[in-house]
């Protein structure tokens, strides 16, 4: 290098702020593959989106088998018309919340909780319903209590040491990642190869078990 292509060091130039920031500056990108459509994970902390139960989304799914023969519950997304159709294809279907919620680590993610049928009271749905409207408010940490039935929720003593709560996807968008390629639309209910399969073949009546004289009916 040449005299007059040297550099001189100028250390004004060199001092660096302390609240210069060396991180990529810009938007950051959330895929679907980042995003879950299970609950929240026993070691996480989360916090759910809304104000209160009724700013969270219903929606409805269905259950059948995907890729390598596992069963998966495929979001049915479309007109009421479309989705009375799908209920009655599939003998019924799971009514529940869009329960968007963010970890403190950053993941996103879709708690479908179920919403009760018909005054049918289950443990796990009531537990689930009381954690997402306390998440809403607090940081929050869920795990399943399987020798009670239920769900067991943690409050976080500390709510300031949890990052601040910024939401960088909405409701489509997280719906969308949350189920991806498990959505069933009327552009693809007809030709869906999964529907197909699982639609295929005719049903068979079932005899009416007959009873004996004391009343209790008899196995074949």
């Amino acid at each position: 290098m040449t005299d007059s292509n040297k550099i001189e060091i100028d250390l004004d130039l060199v001092k660096i702020d302390d609240d210069f920031d060396d991180g990529l500056e810009g938007s950051k990108i959330i895929t679907a593959a980042q995003i879950s459509n299970k609950k929240p994970k026993k070691t996480e902390w989360f916090r759910v989106h809304g104000g209160s139960l009724k700013e969270i989304e219903k929606g409805i799914s269905v259950q059948m088998e995907g890729a390598d023969n596992i069963a998966e519950d495929f979001y049915v997304y479309g007109t009421k018309k479309f989705a009375h159709r799908v209920k009655e294809d599939f003998k019924g279907c799971k009514k529940f919340y869009h329960a968007i919620y963010k970890t403190s680590g950053g993941r996103y993610g879709i708690w479908p909780v179920t919403i009760p049928q018909n005054n049918y009271k289950n443990a796990w749905s009531s537990t689930a319903l009381t954690i997402i409207q306390a998440a809403q408010k607090d940081w929050v940490r869920v795990a399943p209590d399987m020798k009670v039935g239920h769900y067991q929720c943690w409050v976080a003593d500390d709510q300031d040491a949890f990052p601040k709560l910024v939401w960088e996807i909405d409701t489509k968008e997280a719906i969308a990642g949350a189920w991806d390629d498990l959505i069933l639309a009327e552009s693809n209910y007809e030709t869906h190869p999964y529907v197909q399969k699982h639609l295929g073949g005719s049903s068979i009546h079932l005899a009416k078990p007959v009873k004996d004289a004391g009343g209790i009916a008899n196995e074949s």
